[in-house]
């Protein structure tokens, strides 16, 4: 489980004896591509491939949420009603390309960090780390306009369009998919 120090020593540092702990609470998984990933009390620590959180509203609208890849930790939330018209049914995960992933109790990581201070720290760190992708998603939102965000994507996935949907990643950066051909077109026509 030497990968698995690696990527929490990307959060925080763990002892060796911390880390002997957390593994006895992981499972190593593989998915295969377009499965769904049941979150009832689990957690995830991405080793390999892409994963897109998303939601449904009402409406039937499909949401993406953010896009996780390799060393992401990630477990879904309860819920949540936004706006009195629009409630969140349920946060998804899917898989968008073929995944190896550790798995494991989310209510048992939560008694680790009750005995192991550095497990305590990392689950701060994770919590830290997830607000901060929040706040740099609402920011990119916000203050950037259809192209920005785009760039912004592409920057941070290079070859994102080999193995994400057009749809995904216009719902994403919260545009129409015929605005995100525009973009491309745009940007790619001027080469």
């Amino acid at each position: 489980m030497n990968n698995l120090r690696d990527i929490l020593s990307h959060y925080h540092p763990v002892s060796e004896e911390s880390t002997a702990k957390f593994s006895e609470i992981l499972v190593r998984k593989k998915y295969k591509n377009k499965t769904e990933l049941i979150n009832k009390d689990k957690f995830y620590i991405l080793i390999d491939g892409f994963i897109r959180s998303y939601t449904i509203h009402d409406n039937g609208s499909v949401k993406i949420g953010t896009f996780l890849s390799k060393s992401s930790i990630f477990t879904s939330i309860k819920p949540l009603s936004i706006l009195s018209n629009c409630v969140i049914q349920e946060i998804k995960f899917d898989c968008l390309s073929n995944v190896i992933l550790y798995e494991g109790s989310f209510s048992e990581f939560i008694k680790l960090t009750k005995k192991y201070h550095d497990l305590s720290l990392l689950y701060n760190k994770i919590l830290e780390a997830g607000i901060k992708l929040v706040i740099e998603k609402a920011h990119v939102l916000i203050h950037l306009d259809g192209m920005g965000r785009y760039l912004y994507l592409k920057n941070k996935y290079p070859k994102i369009e080999n193995f994400i949907k057009l749809n995904d990643i216009a719902s994403y950066i919260n545009v129409t998919p015929i605005q995100l051909s525009r973009i491309r077109k745009t940007l790619y026509s001027s080469k």
